[in-house]
């Protein structure tokens, strides 16, 4: 069941991710892995000088900074494609999901802490090159 493919369970769709031993295998040399305790995982490579783009998109997610008129972000990082998105859980948790649109298995469901957390990581990667991605 661990493939990387979508399930339905419940009613709802739910990806199921591989095992994490297979996961870190994908992750880049200067990489992170993502994991939201719920099954999902993201990898992204921290060397990208485009990847606090990816924290900024988040922060608009989280309160106060979410748009009344929008609860999903489209960012583009180099030839990764990423949807942002904010809703609330089966659970009643409000969460980011972060979806990598190139890769279905790749994605996150991030409470507000764990999405402060990334995004700190995000930010420290910041560098001298300038960022020509757009949120």
């Amino acid at each position: 069941m661990r493939d990387g493919k979508r399930v339905e369970a419940a009613g709802c769709w739910e990806t199921v991710t591989q095992p994490a031993e297979l996961t870190l295998a994908k992750v880049p040399a200067k990489g992170m892995a993502i994991m939201d305790g719920r099954g999902g995982v993201l990898t992204v490579d921290l060397s990208s000088a485009d990847m606090p783009v990816l924290g900024d998109a988040c922060r608009l997610l989280l309160p106060p900074h979410l748009p009344g008129v929008a609860s999903a972000i489209k960012v583009r990082l180099g030839e990764r494609c990423y949807l942002l998105r904010r809703r609330v859980h089966q659970d009643g948790t409000e969460m980011i999901d972060i979806d990598d649109l190139f890769d279905p298995s790749e994605h996150v469901s991030l409470t507000n802490d764990l999405a402060g957390v990334v995004i700190g990581v995000l930010e420290g990667t910041r560098g001298s090159g300038a960022a020509t991605s757009r949120v």
